[in-house]
């Protein structure tokens, strides 16, 4: 099954604009500074080159972008991952592809949904980690990956999946896959109560020697974003992205422009 390949291009894409990149639309809702962001793609296959199976990737947004692991109440563990049982409460994204398959017995088309859940950092240093998940229905399959969230040395966001193309993914003789298309939604947020103790001191009395202290509580409510915009825009927010082959021929580079508007109105 090579449905990996097209949750590869649907993480991917955001790096292309869509003049290097026909098929794709990517967009930030909203895309205004300092806002709660959510990414949708749609991808239209019939317009991408497929002729090359990606292997691994990085996506590098601009320094600004703020990511906020606490908007996801519960982490995916790496058991629940390898196993594709990952917690409702760690999901951060749902999406779905649909492929033709031809074998000598025809072509028919398959579906897969997809889903992205939140796991703890897969290394130290790193911001968390996405378990990536790929059902085939139809088949009785599930497939996955694993990415990494981390700060780049300037400030940016990044996404690394160093190896999303699994044993066992190319095709058997005979049989082709096409993408026909890619949806994805990513995104998360929750309130949550947040509850800050501090030492109040209170007014000294007469013949007092001491100062005297008592705890006080406070509680707010605190909104949680998983990704959110930066402070200010000048049109674009930019970035690049490095995709990285299984035939082990040269990679390629492409530059993120995703476009902002200043304000609200």
């Amino acid at each position: 099954m090579r449905f990996v390949t097209a949750v590869l291009l649907v993480l991917v894409v955001p790096a292309s604009a869509a003049a290097q990149q026909p098929g794709v639309d990517v967009a930030l809702e909203p895309h205004t500074p300092a806002s709660a962001t959510t990414v949708s793609v749609a991808v239209d296959g019939a317009k991408l080159d497929q002729s090359r199976l990606p292997k691994g990737f990085t996506l590098t947004v601009q320094r600004g972008f703020a990511f906020d692991a606490r908007a996801v109440a519960q982490r995916c563990s790496a058991a629940q991952a390898d196993a594709h049982q990952c917690p409702a409460a760690s999901q951060v994204g749902t999406g779905r592809a649909t492929a033709a398959v031809q074998t000598l017995l025809g072509t028919s088309d398959v579906q897969a949904e997809l889903a992205a859940y939140l796991t703890d950092p897969v290394r130290s240093g790193d911001l968390a980690g996405v378990a990536l998940t790929i059902r085939v229905p139809s088949f009785g399959v599930t497939v996955g990956a694993t990415a990494r969230i981390l700060r780049t040395a300037d400030g940016g966001l990044e996404l690394r999946a160093d190896d999303v193309a699994p044993a066992g993914s190319e095709l058997p003789p005979g049989v082709t896959f096409r993408l026909r298309s890619v949806g994805l939604r990513i995104g998360a947020s929750r309130t949550e109560t947040v509850r800050t103790t501090k030492r109040k001191r209170l007014p000294r009395k007469r013949g007092q020697s001491r100062p005297r202290f008592r705890r006080v509580t406070t509680t707010k409510r605190v909104r949680r974003a998983l990704l959110t915009t930066p402070r200010t825009c000048s049109g674009t927010w930019t970035g690049r992205a490095v995709v990285a082959f299984a035939d082990g021929g040269p990679g390629q580079t492409l530059a993120v422009a995703l476009p902002c508007r200043r304000s609200r109105g």
